[in-house]
């Protein structure tokens, strides 16, 4: 009986003398770096040496956390408070032992992500458009991460902005030559320890798209050409990449040398068509100019001297001659010999010429019968010659050879001041030539003014310390003048100071008075506000596209009106 009330009482004593309790459950999540904090105890009912232990064990990989000896008596209950760093991402939880027991804590998270969203303004953009990004970073345990976040974007971006409490707002704008073509978008974020060690991080990828953008219109065709040619021309849309934009179309124009529209077309962007230059295409400087929306282009193209005659033989009622066609583009002057050949004889005719462009002479063959001719290379075969067509009664004294003579005489003088005078007219610096003044206002004293002149070729008088002007005389100064003036206006905004500047031309008198009226045209510069303004005879003479002009006002200057345009 004894014995089976010592076993009775060998059994009713605990097996588990030791008790471990964690006072709360962990967070399910936290993030690398967060401070795991706990609160745990063990109670005795008998007394007790041993080693408390807490291992981390995160995706089976175990971490000594803490140890130390503790003794305890009978009853007696230990408290214990725990702080660790996160510092190993994966799933995990807090093993507990003390006296060959052991108790788990409930299952929990570490992880280093960082959670991205955001909104973005568009997903096409244009090349110099603007991007708008806002949006929010947090930490997978739900607290707000403060740090950077940097955006890339392949060949376009690559820039860290700064995120606070969660939040972040980004404005950059397209790089005007941004390739046309789908952009990988990425934003990252990464949060560091004080030994500069990625813990936690973040990252989202997106897209965007660049549009093409026409930024330029070229043309294509030859520098300069010789009539006659068939010129093969084409004109290229090209966009912020430099790549030609096709099937869209453009309006080409040509002009010559007069600024009047010789040919004009609509072409698709890269269609090559041909203008035919015959062999009396004026020469000098033509254009080919281009036009597609707000873009504009121009090329010149230099037509060459073409001396070119035709020669034909005419047998009608007034008798055989030899008609001599001036088919070039300047005036023909030369010599050449016609050779005149039949059975019985052969002669050399040496003819002297001086044929005004589009014009012709005809040089009489007082001869009878069949001949063979030849001139500038050209043959005729067997030609029936009629003679001159004079009536068969008539006879022709001494006298009237003198009087033929002294006719002729008279009308060679007058050819030679008639054609002394026509070369006269035909000189730009007498006939064309022009007074030019431009006036320049400034805000302030602009210094440099006379200098950027100078580099132009004007000599700049002053009226005061802001108050400038270019005077002289010449002929075809109209687009120089306006780029002149649109260089000196930027370079003055450079320096902060607003410009107006009035360009006038009017017709050169060689007299005193045409300077004088000119400069009285000085009072306009005081009245343009600030801008770019020309006198209708620059804009019409200017040669620039009609869309650069705008009508502005209208000034009385003595009995004179003035009707002036601002240029773009």
């Amino acid at each position: 009986m004894r014995y089976v009330i010592i076993l009775a009482i060998i059994f009713l004593i605990p097996l588990a003398s030791s008790e471990i309790f964690f006072d709360k459950q962990f967070k399910e999540i936290y993030n690398v770096g967060d401070e795991i904090s706990f609160n745990f105890s063990i109670s005795r009912q008998l007394p007790s040496f041993g080693y408390v232990e807490a291992y981390i064990l995160c995706d089976n990989s175990s971490t000594l956390i803490y140890k130390r000896p503790l003794s305890l008596k009978s009853g007696q209950k230990a408290n214990f408070t725990l702080e660790w760093p996160a510092s190993e991402k994966g799933l995990c939880k807090i093993i507990l032992n003390y006296d060959s027991e052991s108790s788990e804590s409930n299952g929990f998270k570490i992880s280093d992500k960082i959670n991205i969203d955001y909104e973005i303004n568009h997903i096409i953009f244009m090349p110099a458009e603007e991007v708008i990004i806002n949006g929010t970073a947090n930490k997978e345990n739900s607290i707000e991460f403060d740090g950077i976040i940097n955006v890339f974007i392949p060949e376009i971006l690559n820039q860290t902005y700064e995120i606070s409490n969660g939040k972040f707002y980004i404005k950059f704008v397209i790089g005007n030559e941004a390739y046309p073509k789908k952009y990988h978008l990425y934003l990252r974020v990464f949060e560091k320890d004080a030994r500069e060690k990625i813990i936690n991080r973040g990252e989202i990828l997106g897209e965007i798209e660049v549009k093409s953008s026409p930024k330029k219109l070229t043309i294509n065709a030859s520098d300069s050409i010789k009539p006659e040619a068939n010129v093969s021309i084409f004109s290229s849309i090209l966009d912020q990449a430099g790549t030609e934009i096709l099937n869209e179309s453009i309006v080409v124009k040509i002009f010559n040398p007069n600024r009047e529209i010789a040919f004009q077309r609509i072409a698709r962007s890269r269609e090559e068509f041909f203008y035919f230059f015959s062999d009396n295409s004026s020469r000098g400087r033509w254009e080919i100019n281009a036009y597609y929306g707000n873009l504009y282009s121009y090329k010149p193209i230099y037509v060459e001297e073409n001396k070119k005659i035709v020669v034909k033989i005419v047998n009608d009622s007034s008798g055989s001659y030899i008609r001599i066609l001036n088919v070039g583009n300047v005036i023909y002057d030369g010599a050449m010999e016609l050779l005149m050949e039949n059975l019985s004889s052969s002669m050399r005719i040496p003819i002297n010429i001086s044929i005004d462009k589009g014009k012709h002479i005809d040089y009489p063959l007082g001869f009878i019968g069949n001949y063979n001719l030849s001139i500038e290379g050209k043959n005729f075969s067997n030609i029936y010659l009629t003679g001159a067509a004079v009536a068969a009664n008539i006879k022709i004294s001494f006298k009237s050879y003198i009087i033929s003579g002294i006719i002729i005489f008279a009308f060679f003088i007058l050819y030679l001041v008639a054609r002394k005078r026509l070369s006269f007219a035909k000189k730009p610096e007498i006939a064309d030539k022009k007074i030019y003044a431009v006036f320049f206002l400034f805000s302030s004293f602009f210094p440099e003014a006379e200098e950027l002149a100078r580099k132009h070729g004007f000599d700049m008088n002053k009226i005061r310390d802001n108050f400038y002007y270019i005077i002289f005389y010449s002929y075809g100064a109209e687009r120089k003048l306006i780029n002149f003036a649109k260089e000196i206006r930027i370079k003055a905004k450079e320096s902060g100071k607003e410009t107006a500047v009035f360009i006038s031309s009017q017709k050169f008198e060689k007299k005193s008075s045409s300077i004088n009226e000119a400069l009285l045209l000085s009072k306009i510069a005081n009245a343009i506000d600030k801008n770019l303004a020309v006198t209708e005879g620059i804009y019409k003479s200017s040669g620039m596209p009609d869309f650069l002009f705008r009508e502005y006002k209208t000034f009385k200057i003595g009995e004179k009106i003035i009707k002036t345009y601002t240029v773009m």
